[in-house]
C-alpha cells in the first residue's frame, strides 16, 4: 500500500447528522481520489463501538495498536 497519503479518523461514520460529519463527509470525497494525498482509510467506530477501518469500500475491524502494521512499508 502507498504510505504518502490520509489516514482519517472519525468518532462514529454515519449517520450524518450534524456540522462535523458533513465536512467529514466533503473532506473524504474531495480526498479520496487525490492525485497527491489521498485517503489511504477511514478508522471509525461501528454501532457497537468496536473500532474497524474502512479502507476502499471494506469494512474491517481492528485493534487500534495494530494500525500501524497496516501501513507500515514492508
Amino acid at each position: 500500500m502507498n504510505p504518502s497519503g490520509i489516514l482519517f479518523f472519525a468518532d462514529r461514520l454515519p449517520p450524518l447528522i450534524g456540522g462535523m460529519e458533513i465536512h467529514a463527509k466533503y473532506f473524504i470525497e474531495y480526498f479520496d481520489n487525490h492525485y497527491k494525498f489521498p485517503i489511504l482509510g477511514i478508522v471509525t467506530k461501528n454501532s457497537i463501538g468496536q473500532d474497524y477501518i474502512v479502507l476502499k469500500g471494506n469494512n474491517r475491524l481492528i485493534h487500534l495498536d495494530e494500525l500501524r502494521h497496516l501501513f507500515s512499508r514492508s
